[in-house]
């Protein structure tokens, strides 16, 4: 399969995409994000969110006020959907989202083509989402097996911006920084690479955004991610 992306994505020199000044950026190794990156899960996230809010008489927030707010675990999320830190709603939260983990979450267009391309690569999903939440979301959409390893935010001092994930993973893969790129729709993860010395690639499909940081690559579909990495 992957000889036939090969021959489909080939196109006359000159014309492929620049990556730091070359035509292909090769990699040993690619680190996902999983909201908004692999798995779209905002309409989970919302109903847990509003049902918090309900309960609480607060009204209810839109799609694009959640999309908002997502992005930097779900203590940080509770506290910008109620406007303030109390360990009952954020309990509440839990037990709402995880009862509705996978009603209606589910894999952008193009992802099972991504990791079926990149099948020989060593992948790891490192994310700031609780990590039996984030397995149980790769597992019940049949792409956990891709993933030699998930890292979430019990497994490291400190979760995204901070590279800590990102280095536990280097140092499980034995790879060095300049063999790997993070792919994530926020700035969480391009931070995280620049500070981890990774190259990274910007989601704009997602929920987040890069903060006008610098990034190898953007795509604004996870199909366009064969085009730039090797």
């Amino acid at each position: 399969m992957r000889e036939l992306f090969l021959l489909l994505r080939m196109k006359p020199a000159g014309k492929c995409p620049q990556i730091r000044g070359t035509l292909m950026y090769p990699v040993t190794a690619l680190f996902f994000d999983l909201d908004g990156t692999l798995v779209n899960t905002l309409p989970d996230i919302a109903r847990a969110v509003n049902q918090l809010r309900r309960e609480n008489g607060r009204p209810l927030l839109n799609s694009e006020q959640i999309q908002a707010i997502v992005g930097d675990g779900a203590r940080k999320l509770v506290l910008r959907a109620m406007g303030g830190e109390r360990e009952t709603w954020f309990q509440r939260f839990m037990e709402l989202y995880d009862r509705d983990l996978l009603c209606d979450s589910s894999l952008y267009d193009g992802i099972e083509t991504v990791l079926d391309f990149y099948d020989d690569k060593m992948l790891a999903c490192i994310t700031n989402k609780p990590k039996a939440l984030a397995e149980r979301v790769l597992a019940g959409l049949n792409i956990i097996d891709r993933f030699q390893l998930v890292i979430g935010p019990e497994d490291v001092p400190q979760k995204k911006p901070d590279p800590a994930g990102i280095f536990q993973a280097l140092a499980h893969f034995s790879l060095d920084p300049g063999q790997v790129v993070m792919v994530g729709d926020h700035h969480a993860d391009l931070r995280a690479a620049a500070a981890a010395g990774v190259a990274s690639c910007f989601c704009d499909y997602g929920y987040g955004h890069a903060d006008g940081l610098s990034v190898a690559a953007r795509i604004g579909k996870p199909l366009e991610l064969l085009t730039y990495f090797t």
